[in-house]
């Protein structure tokens, strides 16, 4: 199978020194075709006040709606035909994650976006099950984790039965199963952290694709901006009115890093301990400190 290509450019300006970029691979299954083009029905618009609520007040600082006019791609994240085989017919580039996404053709005419795993190209076969598997489970097939083998990576996981996947969407992220038991099956995901998940949800099997994303390096802060990442000012930089760690003399503060707020930002826990989920968290992510 081929993969994306990260490439490096000769460095005629300052700017190009150390930038590297993405080739996002596009295929079809019209060989003659050199790139691939959106579905048009699987897309919509979306709304481009990042950071901002609907009072206008800014929520999220260093955030904006970016340079760059993009399309959400909606992407199939419940994998709901059951029993039906789809063929994948292209593999493209959603400007609006890291991974690469794949145009699905079901025999009954359907056709959905989903997340590519890796190692799977076009004209492969994918297939979704709601009960038992009729047939063993090969990458990117979507199953029960009751079906689901120990040890095999898995992504795409589901937190509720029937809800939308949540979690190990990310390119190049996979969870594995360590064990299950009547109604539960324990997964580490790759925060490291242990989570009792109910047999009954979803997951699809293999690692998600474009791992080569990782050795991109931006190189420069325009193409940040370009993403929607604002610069961001360093809050020893500023005045003690605007931030706790400001003013003084050199870089010393003799406390703890926190935010501009005040909350501890190295090694603090910040998760509610009366969060509906912590019950099915067997083991915590490690903190910074244990890191």
């Amino acid at each position: 199978m081929r993969q994306n290509i990260i490439r490096k450019i000769r460095p005629l300006t300052a700017g190009q020194r150390h930038k590297s970029y993405f080739s996002p691979l596009r295929e079809n299954v019209d060989s003659k075709k050199n790139s691939t083009r959106r579905d048009k029905s699987l897309t919509r618009s979306i709304s481009r006040s990042f950071g901002i609520n609907n009072q206008g007040k800014r929520t999220a600082r260093n955030i904006f709606s970016g340079s760059i006019k993009r399309k959400y791609r909606v992407i199939d994240f419940q994998r709901k035909e059951f029993g039906i085989e789809g063929k994948i017919i292209s593999r493209e580039y959603d400007p609006n994650r890291n991974a690469d996404i794949a145009l699905v053709l079901y025999r009954n005419g359907k056709r959905k976006y989903i997340l590519l795993p890796d190692n799977k190209g076009i004209n492969e076969k994918i297939i979704s099950y709601k009960g038992e598997p009729s047939n063993s489970l090969n990458i990117g097939d979507s199953s029960e984790l009751r079906y689901i083998p120990i040890g095999i990576p898995i992504h795409n996981i589901q937190f509720k039965p029937g809800a939308e996947s949540g979690a190990v969407r990310s390119a190049g992220t996979f969870a594995v199963i360590l064990r299950k038991d009547d109604s539960y099956a324990e997964i580490k995901f790759p925060s490291k952290e242990v989570r009792r998940i109910p047999l009954s949800c979803s997951a699809t099997i293999g690692r998600v694709g474009n791992i080569e994303i990782a050795q991109q390096s931006l190189g420069k802060a325009g193409r940040s901006y370009y993403l929607g990442i604002r610069p961001h000012t360093r809050g020893s930089a500023m005045n003690p009115v605007d931030h706790p760690l400001g003013g003084g003399k050199g870089r010393g503060h003799g406390r703890t890093p926190v935010n501009r707020t005040g909350t501890v930002k190295k090694g603090q826990r910040t998760r509610d301990k009366n969060r509906y989920s912590s019950p099915f968290i067997v083991s915590r992510r490690p903190s910074r400190k244990e890191r």
